[in-house]
């Protein structure tokens, strides 16, 4: 594997565990009736964009001819993410479902009229987020030697 692409790959998912862990922070500070700072406000901000990328990258699934560009590959790759992110193996139809869901539900917080079942949802799947990308830096920094002997 190309060492800038790998280098790129762990950056990338660095980046995606710092910004989920603080979407969840922020999230438990709503849960728990606290003052949400401003470095709060913007990770909860992060957290809509986020899915509407998640959103956008889903369209890709139906398109008869795939255009590739830098927006397509982003978008797809954040919605490979957050599929792989969703409870339990499921169809694409639930998966779908489940972005809309968690779109909708990161609106209402930013609106400020989300419910304790939407900051659940959405700290539950920014959590799971958070583990698969530090599951995903941990086998990067991991020899493949290391990773046959653990087999």
């Amino acid at each position: 594997m190309n060492k800038n692409y790998a280098f790129g790959e762990l950056a990338q998912a660095l980046s995606i565990s710092r910004r989920a862990d603080d979407i969840v922070l922020a999230l438990a500070k709503l849960e728990h009736k606290r003052d949400l700072t401003i470095a709060d406000r913007d990770a909860l901000t992060y957290a809509r964009r986020f899915l509407q990328e998640v959103h956008s990258g889903s369209r890709w699934l139906s398109q008869p001819r795939l255009m590739i560009n830098q927006e397509s590959a982003r978008t797809m790759s954040s919605f490979v993410r957050a599929a792989e992110s969703l409870s339990s193996a499921q169809s694409l139809d639930k998966i779908l479902i489940d972005i809309k869901d968690l779109l909708r539900a990161a609106r209402a917080v930013e609106a400020g009229t989300a419910e304790n079942k939407d900051l659940g949802l959405l700290r539950g799947f920014f959590g799971n987020l958070l583990n698969n990308t530090l599951d995903q830096v941990d086998r990067s920094l991991t020899s493949d030697r290391e990773l046959i002997a653990s087999a």
